[in-house]
């Protein structure tokens, strides 16, 4: 419609868009069957093609058999019935289950009169597979031609059309395709097309159709001679989209979740005590589940209908189609019939495999929109799914299934069961409690107007006092649906405060007793620092790391790429650093507090292996040989057992005096540039100690700890002395030229 509206000329749409998107079609389609585009026509449905087909073929001759089976479609039928007044037999062949067609009975019918053996390779009522390949083996050993409509198969059961074998194919858009009504393939194999000249044709059909002939027909040497006239142009864009999703997915991966969803059906069906027709083996059916429900069926698909259950009826039997692309509990119509969504019990695995498809999606290959549209789902869907998790959690802890292994709370089972970390876990099993005494919190959250980061901002503020919360929840949730994150914080402390005032005049020392702080070790030996502080102490971190930061920015040469959380946790750990480096020190256990790393000498030497420290576990050789670098030094000797069998004393390995020396010389850090004073700074040994370097003056100089990090680093900055200066390559070996300080 957009091309017609900006182009004009309807000459102009069908050669650069209409045309265009028909072999566009083709080869989509070829590619995913598995057989050539010119092998390929494109009509508006079944019947024409089956009336198309059937019009080359002449029946009065000794073959003038078509064999059908009473389970293929009803238009098939209809089809070959009106050839009939052209001479054709019909062979009907019966079942003996209502379910399937045996082999056997194919066998005995196709002989030397047969024309046509007509193969639906999925039943559409009992969604059976049949072994079309092993028939289409039986009609091409016989002389007969082999005809395979597919049209409740193609999209849900992988198919490959030369291995398959047959003569003529056909399928359509409506059902698995996705891509809605008015458009069939019609595939003849190319041995064949020679052969076929339709009596039912039109313009299309020719090999120039643009010339307006009309006295003499030449049909197109490849399968466009089976097409007709003008065809209806604005189906084939639908039909595209629909067939780049199934390719994209890939109709293996299909095969296996559609397997999964009709294993569900199949399983409610017997808890209802309902007869199934379908075979239950996944192998042997398609995308389909049949269930019997009496004469009633009609009703009680419509009254279905009105519940969102969308299937269709067939006789007294119900057709079940849980369509893979559909996600459990949405609200959605079917774009076409036959596919069902089924709004009862949901089974925790089906979000497994939901996961599962949308990791296997090619996320480059995606167009932005759609990009943003799924994160912005999957956003919602998460928050949704945590709520849910927290409200089987609290269920978990009334039911008291902790104790069954001995465990002695619901957060204690947690972390051995689920290797949660034991601040996550506590913090969820609280979060958990209140979201049950939290009904207009978790009302707002189900609609989309908060999010789980709001929700725990308001859980928090209900910890000062759950009985004065439940008065103020309405309030309080209307700010959160307004206000940021961070605003909403601000407006749940003013709340607690007003609280703490309202509850006693020990407010102030009643909010000091909240204080808290959590330090552990996290993934990859990351340490998580989190918890509360009073103001008065809050304000003094805050204070201290602004101190830092600001000197910092001060003596930084060249811009800071460090992200402002970043700076902050570099500033925490030089505040440590400086504090543990102070000599007025309290002694713990006979010593004074320091940052213990222990690590083998020769691993040392050539940074072989891991280090580990004494809280966060191993450390990168490289950051080990740092620390080392300006260190106090303790020899273990081990037996092989890994048993110490000799303890040194505790050795600096820069001697007091020396370091002094170093101070005096350098003052500040020596890296280009720097100017942080020495009492940020480590002495670092230009050739490492363990590497054979003296611990000398001139193997010594003053770098920061930023500085002095950078230098150790894999592909970082490289430093020698020459004649007693300091000079800094860049990891691609150019020069760092000196430059003074800011």
């Amino acid at each position: 419609m957009d091309a017609w509206a900006s182009k004009g000329a309807p000459d102009h749409v069908w050669m650069e868009d209409i045309f265009p998107r028909m072999a566009s079609l083709k080869r989509t389609f070829a590619a995913l069957t598995h057989c050539d585009p010119d092998e390929l026509a494109i009509t508006t449905n079944i019947s024409i093609a089956l009336a198309t087909i059937a019009s080359c073929l002449d029946f009065s001759g000794e073959r003038k058999r078509v064999i059908l089976s009473e389970l293929d479609f009803p238009t098939d039928g209809h089809a070959w019935l009106a050839q009939e007044r052209r001479g054709a037999e019909l062979v009907w062949l019966r079942s003996d289950d209502g379910l399937t067609i045996p082999l056997e009975a194919y066998d005995a019918a196709i002989d030397e009169r047969t024309a046509v053996v007509m193969v639906n390779r999925v039943l559409y009522r009992s969604s059976a597979i049949i072994d079309a390949k092993m028939i289409c083996a039986m009609a091409r050993e016989r002389g007969a031609l082999s005809f395979v409509d597919d049209y409740h198969g193609i999209g849900i059961v992988p198919l490959d059309l030369h291995e398959l074998g047959c003569d003529l194919y056909t399928a359509g858009t409506l059902k698995w395709l996705l891509g809605g009504p008015g458009m069939v393939f019609l595939y003849a194999r190319r041995e064949l097309l020679p052969t076929l000249e339709p009596a039912v044709t039109g313009w299309f059909a020719t090999r120039e159709p643009f010339s307006f002939d009309n006295q003499h027909l030449e049909y197109h040497p490849t399968a466009r001679r089976l097409e007709h006239g003008t065809p209806p142009a604005p189906v084939f864009f639908i039909a595209q989209g629909g067939l780049d999703v199934i390719c994209e997915v890939t109709p293996e991966r299909i095969r296996e979740r559609q397997g999964e969803l009709t294993d569900h059906v199949i399983a409610w069906a017997d808890e209802a005590g309902l007869q199934v027709r379908t075979p239950r083996d996944r192998s042997a059916r398609g995308g389909v589940v049949n269930v019997g429900v009496g004469p009633d069926a009609e009703k009680i698909c419509h009254a279905l209908l009105d519940r969102d259950v969308c299937t269709d009826y067939r006789g007294d039997g119900l057709r079940v189609s849980p369509h893979w692309s559909r996600r459990s509990g949405a609200r959605v119509r079917p774009s076409g019939y036959n596919r069902t969504q089924v709004r009862g019990r949901v089974h925790v695995s089906e979000l497994r495999s939901a996961i599962e498809s949308l990791r296997a999606e090619v996320l480059p290959e995606m167009p932005d929109a759609r990009a943003e549209e799924d994160f912005s789902e999957l956003q919602r869907a998460s928050e949704l799914l945590e709520v849910e998790r927290l409200r089987r959690l609290a269920d978990l802890e009334r039911r008291r299934v902790f104790e069954r292994d001995g465990h002695l709370s619901v957060a204690a089972w947690l972390v051995s069961r689920f290797r949660v970390a034991w601040g996550a876990a506590r913090d969820q099993v609280r979060v958990a409690r209140a979201l049950q005494e939290m009904p207009q919190t978790r009302r707002a959250l189900d609609e989309g107007d908060v999010s789980m980061s709001g929700v725990r901002v308001l859980v928090d503020a209900r910890d000062a006092d759950p009985e004065l919360f439940g008065k103020a929840e309405r309030q309080l949730v209307d700010a959160a649906r307004i206000h940021s994150v961070r605003d909403l914080r601000r407006v749940a402390a003013f709340w607690r405060q007003q609280v703490e005032r309202e509850r006693a005049a020990d407010g102030e020392e009643k909010l000091r007793e909240r204080r808290r702080l959590h330090a552990s070790v996290s993934f990859l030996g990351m340490v998580r620092v989190d918890g509360d502080l009073d103001p008065d102490t809050g304000e003094t971190l805050m204070t201290a790391l602004g101190a830092v930061i600001d000197a910092e920015s001060h003596g930084r040469s060249g811009e800071d790429d460090r992200t402002p959380a970043q700076r902050r946790a570099d500033a925490l750990g030089e505040i440590c650093r400086q504090w543990l480096d102070r000599g007025d020190r309290p002694s713990v256990a006979g010593e004074r507090p320091h940052v213990t790393v222990t690590v083998a000498s020769d691993a040392l030497r050539d940074a072989s292996a891991a280090g580990e420290f004494d809280h966060a576990g191993p450390v990168d050789p490289e950051v080990a040989r740092r620390i080392a670098c300006d260190a106090s030094v303790t020899r273990v000797v081990l037996s092989g057992r890994s048993e110490p069998l000799d303890v040194g004393r505790k050795t600096p390995v820069i001697p007091p005096a020396m370091r002094r020396a170093v101070i005096v010389r350098d003052r500040h850090c020596r890296f280009p540039g720097c100017d942080r004073p020495h009492t940020w700074c480590d002495a670092h040994h230009v050739v490492h100690w363990a590497d054979g370097g003296p611990t000398a003056m001139p193997n010594l100089l003053l770098l920061c700890r930023r500085h002095h990090r950078m230098v150790h680093e894999r592909g970082g900055f490289r430093l020698e002395m020459l004649d007693g200066r300091p000079v800094f390559r860049r990891a691609d070996g150019s020069l760092l030229e000196q430059r003074p300080p800011p």
